[in-house]
């Protein structure tokens, strides 16, 4: 029996952060087998990583008046993209939230 698919935007949660040798790294956010990440030692402007079993991307949250946007992609397919950034934007606020605290700007 197939039953329709319905994308998902994702669950949020936060993890601990899982230290690799000086990196920080806090799984924010599940998107299907998509991590939205926050490694402790990025820069501004604020972003995440979207990490997946076939590559990675880099997505910049933007403040309330400005869309996510796509600052690189290294192997996503314009699907996994789509969802990440629908996850994102409804994310935002919790996502932009966890930068500050793992960058110390609270």
């Amino acid at each position: 029996m197939h039953h329709a698919h319905r994308p998902c935007a994702g669950a949020f949660h936060s993890t601990k952060p899982k230290r690799s040798g000086k990196l920080l790294v806090a799984t924010i956010l599940r998107v299907g087998k998509l991590r939205v990440m926050i490694y402790s030692n990025d820069h501004p402007p604020a972003h995440v990583h979207i990490v997946g079993p076939n590559g990675s991307a880099r997505v910049r949250l933007g403040e309330a008046d400005r869309l996510p946007l796509v600052l690189e992609n290294e192997g996503l397919s314009r699907r996994q993209l789509t969802l990440a950034l629908r996850a994102v934007l409804e994310h935002r606020h919790q996502l932009n939230e966890a930068w500050k605290r793992i960058h110390g700007q609270e």
